[in-house]
């Protein structure tokens, strides 16, 4: 083997081990893997699976990992191999067809190994290391000295793939496509590129089909916030900020590289690093993100790949090499020294070292040198034990806010509402309101909202907000092909609702309601009632909102469901009084009665109905029908008539 390929090998090889050594999964990687179990297990992609909701942002992601773990049947180590396999794979592609030499894909290797963001993101579970594999093939093509139609093509291939696998991703691919467009100029290099984009185009158009809706779940909770734009760009700039202090290499590398791109005059790699800039801004302008260092791999691993490319001399690459030396041996967080101890950079602005929270949980090397099985953590062991008590139909509501452990081990008998909007269809798309994190936008939880879930009934109190659900539903519960479905897609995605929604009252809600909210969400396990009950109770509900014909339509369902329970035919009487229908409030009386209500209020309705009517002898009969089931002298005080 000759010497150069010798040492690229064991230059891959080294970085390969730092990967491992630092391999581990997110808690958010679990919200896709619950979706890909429902997925296999014959529920579709959904999160809950009595809707049709997307909740992961990755497409592309979802269905490699979701192949693969139909393969496996197992879900920790294959996520954790596969992350490694394409991070090996997009370095290999780096130093072999980007790098013009040795020299240079050692300085490549050198810079993915001391940045601490990009290690940490080239698992996780999470999309970044096929972002980072697909960005490298792009780039690979896109350096090529001829550029013709069918290189066109392939950039514009790749670069549908990458958006297919996170959306917003296409910021680094832009300037790249739009300047490749204008080389070839002409319809025929718009075809091309549209053709390119048809695998993002096909999961649009069966997004919008099966989902209702062309983003994800999480683009609604996550950017449909209602916060001023100036304080999500200062907390973008904390992000950033917070990079430079615990993970410095990774700024100075993209900021670096577009100096020397422009003072090199190397105008035809510009464009790569334009989009890096591009991306920045828009993190900086969503507010950057509660995990250190995610939003910065990809623009970062871009920055190495034109750096490794352009450098030419030795002077400069020997430089190059000695600065990410110092960089990454001297960094207090420098992944080639980690070990199972991980403990971590320290946050600031809710902006936190995701790796240290989860990495004695879920991290590779604590799981190879444990007994037991991997990952351990608190909500595993209740995600399990969730799931061994409900083992059929959805038979219970959560409220937890740390939804992906949890909802992944707790099966997909579990309805979990999500009080950050990620994953719920509804909170998604209210503003958030008090105090936020970058990522974490809390909601109103409107009152009756749970109820709904945990009865079958709309049950939200806010009729304009309870008039939006009942749209929704149609979109993310009703039947696939129906005109009425259709329509509705059309109306919530142009806006037509949106006036039912009162952003004021959930923007800025009084501190009462921020309290009321925040007591709805406990106790945070609930666990749904049978049929006749769920019906009973709905029916309560209605009836203390004064909302008489849906209370009837639910204690009449709860008779349906269970004609001999008397306690629901006493509720239908005591609505049809309140509706001042006194002959059919007297049938249903009756009824309870005759099926032995051991209700006070059942006879005492009853004798006050007869005695109105001056039927003295069915006051009589009554009388001693009550003295059957229950004590008479309860029976002395006057009805009263709700």
């Amino acid at each position: 083997m000759p010497v150069n390929r010798l040492l690229l090998t064991c230059l891959i090889a080294l970085y390969a081990l730092v990967v491992l050594q630092n391999a581990w999964l997110h808690e958010d990687a679990f919200i896709t893997y619950r979706s890909i179990d429902n997925l296999i297990n014959g529920y579709g992609p959904t999160w809950n699976i009595t809707e049709r909701v997307q909740t992961f942002t990755h497409p592309l992601w979802f269905f490699v990992i979701a192949a693969a773990h139909a393969l496996t049947g197992e879900v920790y180590y294959t996520s954790v191999i596969t992350c490694w396999v394409l991070a090996v794979g997009a370095a290999f592609v780096m130093a072999r067809y980007i790098a013009p030499t040795v020299g240079n894909a050692c300085l490549g290797i050198a810079l993915l190994c001391a940045s601490k963001a990009y290690i940490d993101y080239s698992t996780s579970g999470l999309e970044n290391p096929l972002s980072h594999f697909l960005l490298s093939f792009f780039v690979a093509v896109y350096l090529r000295p001829r550029f013709t139609f069918p290189t066109l093509a392939v950039l514009s291939f790749i670069a549908g793939l990458a958006t297919l696998n996170r959306m917003d991703t296409v910021l680094l691919y832009l300037p790249a496509l739009t300047t490749s467009c204008w080389r070839l100029r002409g319809p025929r290099a718009y075809r091309t590129i549209a053709v390119g984009f048809m695998p993002f185009a096909i999961w649009e158009l069966f997004s919008i089909c099966y989902y209702g809706f062309l983003f994800p779940n999480t683009a609604y909770g996550k950017l449909n916030t209602g916060l001023p734009s100036l304080d999500m760009a200062q907390q973008g700039l904390h992000y950033l900020n917070n990079s430079l202090q615990v993970d410095p290499l990774t700024l100075i590398a993209i900021t670096g590289c577009t100096i020397g791109l422009c003072f090199e005059k190397k105008w035809p790699q510009l464009p790569l690093a334009i989009g890096s800039a591009l991306y920045i801004a828009y993190v900086v302008k969503i507010g950057g993100d509660y995990m250190s260092g995610r939003f910065l791999s990809t623009p970062f691993f871009g920055s190495v790949l034109l750096i490794v490319h352009t450098i030419a001399t030795r002077k400069q690459l020997y430089a190059a090499l000695i600065t990410v030396l110092i960089f990454g041996l001297a960094a207090p967080f420098a992944p080639i020294r980690s070990d199972s101890n991980y403990r971590g950079a320290p946050g600031d602005h809710d902006i936190v070292d995701e790796r240290a929270s989860y990495y004695t949980s879920t991290g590779l090397l604590p799981a190879l040198m444990a007994d037991s099985t991997f990952p351990q953590h608190e909500w595993v062991n209740l995600g399990r034990k969730i799931a061994k008590e409900y083992r059929t139909g959805v038979s219970a509501v959560t409220t937890y806010t740390n939804l992906g452990i949890l909802g992944f081990y707790a099966g997909p008998h579990i309805h979990h509402l999500d009080p950050l909007g990620i994953t719920d269809p509804l909170l998604s798309r209210l503003p958030a309101h008090g105090d936020w994190a970058p990522g974490h936008y809390p909601r109103i939880m409107p009152d009756g909202y749970i109820e709904t879930y945990l009865y079958g009934y709309n049950l939200i109190a806010d009729k304009k907000l309870a008039a939006y659900y009942d749209k929704l539903c149609t979109v993310i519960s009703g039947p696939l092909w129906t005109t009425e479905r259709w329509l509705t897609i059309w109306q919530l995605n142009t806006g037509h609702w949106d006036h039912l929604i009162e952003y004021a009252v959930y923007h800025r809600p009084s501190d009462d309601e921020q309290q009321r909210s925040r007591r709805r969400l406990f106790p945070p396990i609930r666990t749904k009632p049978d049929a006749p009950v769920r019906a009973i109770e709905a029916g309560n509900l209605y009836f203390a909102r004064r909302q008489f014909t849906l209370a009837l339509a639910a204690y009449q369902k709860a008779v349906q469901l269970e004609p001999e329970n008397p306690f629901s035919h006493h509720n239908i009487g005591v609505v049809l009084l309140a509706m001042d229908d006194k002959q059919q409030a007297l049938i249903a009386f009756q009824r309870a009665a005759e099926l032995g209500s051991n209700i006070a209020e059942t006879y005492r309705a009853l004798i006050w109905i007869y005695k109105n009517t001056g039927d003295e002898e069915a006051v009589q009969r009554t009388y001693d029908l009550a003295a059957i089931y229950i004590e008479d002298t309860e029976l002395t005080a006057a009805p009263n008539e709700p």
